[in-house]
């Protein structure tokens, strides 16, 4: 947070919409992912106002608009963005601009927690046409998208995957983690299931990112609960106390995560 909102600063005082835009970006993730949430969407909406009226105003609002929509899909309440300005544009594919297929990426992620893993795997298809990289976030997603599709050994496959890539985040390893965690509840296999999901719950507490220690310990509960755990309604209670010291209910991870384990039928939404 603290660099982040040096460099903020930095940039407003040389006039750099650009760069302004991606510090404020940058630190409305950073001050949502610490619990300060509402400061976060505060920052993001900062930051594309900065942009108004400038020569690249279309990539640094695309920027913005990714942040926002990568801070709502972490914490899972999609319904957060309806009260921004533009939300009509939020969830509208980007057309080859800065920061487009971060943007894809977060538009799978917002796809499965809104019941559409298939739609998910399509546009993180979409991504490895477009790029002849391989980027660890949309490996880490993919991951969850085939555990909610129930291909479970591709799960695996990419969770594994994401540990060789170079330049992986702790976010994109705990959400690895968790897809594979889930696809192995899935199946009946406790040992795997439980240290795959140990594993994510234990990166996101080595951490400062409190919505991910809530998150994670969510997906811990869902396993213990498909698993058929004694220690699954504890484990759900912490969860729910941790997301409610948040202000969050993460509707959208309940359904993926409930989609991963077989407990719902993925659909498409009206």
């Amino acid at each position: 947070v603290e660099l982040a909102t040096s460099a903020r600063e930095s940039f407003e005082a040389i006039h750099d919409l650009f760069g302004l835009t991606q510090a404020g970006s940058v630190l409305g993730r950073a001050l949502a992912m610490t619990g300060r949430i509402d400061d976060g969407f505060l920052a993001i909406g900062q930051a594309r106002r900065a942009s108004d009226g400038s020569d690249v105003a279309g990539d640094t609002v695309n920027l913005a608009r990714t942040a926002a929509l990568a801070i709502a899909t972490q914490l899972g309440e999609l319904d957060r963005l309806t009260l921004e300005p533009d939300a009509d544009k939020l969830f509208v594919p980007p057309a080859h601009t800065v920061g487009d297929l971060d943007k894809t990426v977060a538009l799978a992620l917002a796809s499965i927690q809104q019941g559409d893993a298939a739609g998910a795997l399509s546009r993180l298809d979409d991504v490895a046409i477009r790029t002849k990289a391989t980027p660890p976030y949309a490996v880490a997603v993919r991951s969850l998208a085939e555990a909610a599709v129930g291909a479970g050994e591709d799960a695996v496959r990419s969770a594994r995957q994401v540990d060789e890539l170079r330049g992986a985040t702790y976010l994109d390893r705990v959400m690895a983690a968790i897809g594979a965690g889930l696809a192995e509840a899935r199946a009946g296999r406790r040992t795997e299931a439980i240290t795959w999901l140990g594993q994510s719950r234990d990166m996101a507490d080595d951490t400062g990112d409190v919505v991910a220690q809530a998150v994670t310990r969510l997906a811990e509960a869902t396993g213990l609960s498909c698993l058929g755990e004694a220690t699954a309604a504890e484990a759900l209670a912490e969860a729910r106390a941790r997301l409610e010291t948040l202000g969050l209910e993460a509707p959208g991870w309940v359904n993926a995560f409930d989609l991963a384990v077989g407990a719902t039928t993925a659909h498409v939404p009206a």
